[in-house]
């Protein structure tokens, strides 16, 4: 079991997360923008394991994570995942922002049971870090690829594309789930998967 922090502006998104993660014993908690998620990194008494989209108000996935890098305590006591529907690569600079602190990147839409995986492989990883001063973890497997201008960053979790999505009000459960404000068409099939709404 991990605690899973899920930041994104799409309530329809944490709401999928949530009930994906609750449902693996994940103790889960909220915010909707990069101020709030700050304040949760820096109050967590546990380590937390950070689902970070990078389009929100206030202050995105990316200032967030420049801060992180600023904090010694912060950037070694979590783990972070980039959630995105941004065109790839991304810029330099947050690749190579990426790059230093292991982040992976999810593209949207993402395949819910995939981000599982991940979620349990970094939650494995936080257990090196209950003190605030346990060492970055290493590059995760599957993790590299090259940033524009030739920086080292993590590959982008270019994930399968599943059945058409589910009626609203359907129960989500290890599916597809789009976001950052634009509808992405599914194509393909993924048997005995159900899909999430698009977000």
């Amino acid at each position: 079991m991990a605690h899973v922090f899920v930041v994104d502006d799409d309530p329809g998104i944490r709401a999928v997360l949530r009930c994906a993660l609750e449902a693996e014993d994940h103790a889960v908690i909220e915010a909707a923008d990069g101020v709030s998620a700050l304040e949760v990194l820096r109050a967590s008494p546990w380590p937390l394991v950070v689902l970070l989209d990078l389009r929100m108000p206030h202050l995105d996935g990316a200032g967030v994570l420049g801060t992180v890098a600023g904090d010694r305590v912060l950037a070694q006591r979590h783990r972070f995942v980039l959630l995105t529907a941004n065109a790839l690569p991304l810029p330099l600079a947050l690749g190579t922002l990426l790059a230093c602190l292991n982040v992976p990147v999810v593209s949207k839409p993402f395949d819910v049971e995939s981000l599982l995986d991940v979620v349990a492989h970094l939650a494995h990883d936080t257990h090196g870090a209950r003190g605030a001063h346990a060492a970055p973890s290493a590059a995760r497997p599957g993790s590299s690829g090259h940033a524009p201008g030739g920086a080292r960053a993590p590959a982008p979790a270019r994930l399968p594309p599943g059945p058409k999505p589910l009626e609203a009000g359907t129960r989500p459960s290890r599916g597809r789930i789009a976001g950052d404000k634009a509808r992405q068409p599914s194509t393909g099939a993924r048997p005995a998967r159900a899909a999430t709404p698009h977000g």
